[in-house]
């Protein structure tokens, strides 16, 4: 079976192909490391989670007519890594979504506000950015009304409606970020995207329900 580290660099092998051309047949990634049929393990996995679809079009190789495929996902679906595994599945991760000094300031800001809310459990905006902000790292009052809008949207907070946000227990999964950044919700201790399931919140400018 294909590794989580392993399956990720399979991904990106994928996205390469679909950037270079039209898409990529299970030979274009079935070359060097990776084996024909761990490949095609690989590829179902993703069709099934909606990361890479078929192209219409077909490629003809000797004489036969070849399926091609392409990556729509930005992240891989990942295996489940082994713990040793772990923090380079994480290091992976992170250098998928932060590709910018942008990046890398929004995902320090979100790293800290998740510890704050970790530890306080009931906040709205204006306490989280207080509790999260450091002499390093200033957090502004909108960054984590943005940060915890997306959280509510991933059931990882709920809201009663009066600006405030409790952390879910069951959502409550470790100590590593999760990061809201490039349309994704990304939760680094399960080294997975999260579906975003819940309807918006509308809210007045001062942070009340709508």
């Amino acid at each position: 079976m294909m590794s989580a580290v392993r399956s990720i660099l399979c991904f990106d092998a994928m996205r390469a192909a679909t950037r270079r051309s039209k898409g990529f047949s299970v030979a274009d990634i079935a070359t060097g490391d990776f084996r024909e049929t761990e490949v095609r393990a690989y590829l179902r996995l993703c069709m099934a989670r909606g990361a890479v679809e078929i192209v219409p079009e077909r490629r003809t190789r000797a004489g036969r007519h070849v399926i091609l495929y392409r990556a729509v996902d930005d992240l891989p679906p990942l295996l489940p890594p082994t713990d040793d595994e772990a923090p380079q599945v994480r290091k992976l991760l992170m250098a998928r979504l932060v590709t910018r000094k942008r990046d890398a300031d929004l995902a320090a800001k979100q790293s800290n506000m998740w510890t704050a809310l970790r530890a306080l459990r009931v906040v709205d905006a204006r306490a989280l950015a207080f509790h999260a902000r450091t002499e390093d790292v200033q957090i502004s009052t909108d960054t984590a009304r943005l940060y915890l809008g997306r959280l509510f949207l991933s059931n990882y907070v709920s809201s009663g409606g009066d600006g405030y946000f409790r952390l879910s227990a069951a959502k409550n999964t470790g100590p590593f970020a999760v990061l809201a950044m490039h349309g994704l919700v990304v939760d680094l201790n399960l080294m997975r995207p999260v579906n975003v399931t819940a309807q918006p919140l509308l809210q007045h400018d001062d942070g009340r329900a709508a």
